[in-house]
């Protein structure tokens, strides 16, 4: 006996929509599991997979304008203290997330502008290097993907020539499997006792060591070659453009700060550049509502203050927070 084509679709289309309506329950169920999320804040490495606790982190801290977000990369988790800000603001009952992903770039800040609007802090400090703002399209230095932000962001010919990197974006911003499969199964894995996560800790510590014996990212000591300036605007400028018209429009003070600067950006090669930066970043405060602190307004740092030519050491570390926390004290 033949089954009626009404039927055969009907049992084509379950077959189909029964395993995507189970994947995105899924995914409803993973995203709303706090107490899940609160672990892997507490207790996964930094440095490992910082998109993975970029995530964790919006999950499980309660939206509020108590919230003053740090965004960056290494440069910032590097430079800024978010223990002795908080301490220092304590009175104020304010709470520093560090939201910085090692190796990004403004594409990535501005693929993540929407998330940390939900959080609906009171203020965002985006810490941003001359060299982030060059002339190129950032994939590599990106980790996260939003629709919106990638039709602000990139031109026309940005999506022919890399369609791979915006279909694999669209495919994980749709699901967290696709986004964090690895590092959900090595928390899992740990959560349910089946590995001890020091193990895996001291494997993905190990790993991050790796990394880290070339802490100088190539692409930033070329921009420090090379004789061209920076075209502006270009697809890292628009990123800053979007992250600050997001925040604005959820009521959140955005306060774009210049990465530590090494004696080397005093080169004649090197300062014009730098000034041109500092001078666009200026207009583009002005034009979008945002506050930019140039490396003029804090102390020089001196060569034994930096680990390498772009991250500082704890003496560094220590000057750059005590004159941030100057400045933000009269903008929180």
């Amino acid at each position: 006996m033949s089954i009626p084509a009404r039927s055969r679709l009907a049992v084509l289309a379950f077959l189909v929509l029964a395993p995507l309506g189970g994947l995105f329950a899924l995914d409803f169920a993973i995203a709303r599991a706090t107490p899940f999320w609160t672990w892997v804040v507490a207790s996964f490495p930094r440095r490992i997979d910082d998109s993975f606790l970029f995530e964790a982190t919006v999950h499980a801290t309660p939206p509020g304008r108590d919230n003053v977000v740090l965004l960056g990369n290494s440069r910032a988790d590097d430079g800024v203290d978010l223990a002795a800000l908080e301490n220092r603001f304590l009175a104020r009952g304010l709470h520093f997330r560090n939201l910085t992903v090692v190796g990004s770039g403004p594409i990535d800040g501005a693929m993540r502008a929407r998330a940390v609007a939900e959080l609906e802090p009171s203020t965002v400090i985006a810490v941003v290097a001359p060299s982030e703002l060059r002339d190129a399209d950032g994939v590599g230095e990106t980790f996260a993907y939003d629709a919106v932000a990638a039709g602000q962001v990139f031109a026309l010919r940005d999506f022919a020539a890399d369609p791979e990197f915006h279909l694999a974006g669209i495919a994980g911003e749709l699901h967290v499997l696709a986004r964090h499969r690895r590092s959900l199964q090595n928390a899992a894995l740990v959560r349910l006792g089946r590995e001890s996560f020091v193990q895996i800790r001291l494997e993905l510590m190990r790993l991050a060591r790796g990394r880290q014996r070339n802490p100088e990212p190539k692409l930033a000591v070329q921009w420090l070659t090379s004789p061209e300036p920076d075209p502006y605007p270009n697809a890292n400028t628009r990123a800053v453009e979007f992250l600050a018209e997001t925040l604005h429009a959820a009521g959140t003070r955005l306060v774009v700060v210049e990465a530590p600067s090494h004696l080397i950006q005093e080169a004649p090669k090197v300062k014009p550049r730098v000034e041109r930066f500092r001078d666009y970043m200026t207009g583009l405060a002005g034009q979008h509502g945002f506050v930019f602190l140039p490396a003029t307004r804090f102390p020089q740092l001196e060569l034994e203050q930096f680990k390498d030519m772009i991250h500082v050491n704890e003496s560094g570390r220590a000057t750059y927070t005590a004159k941030l926390g100057d400045e933000l004290e009269s903008l929180l």
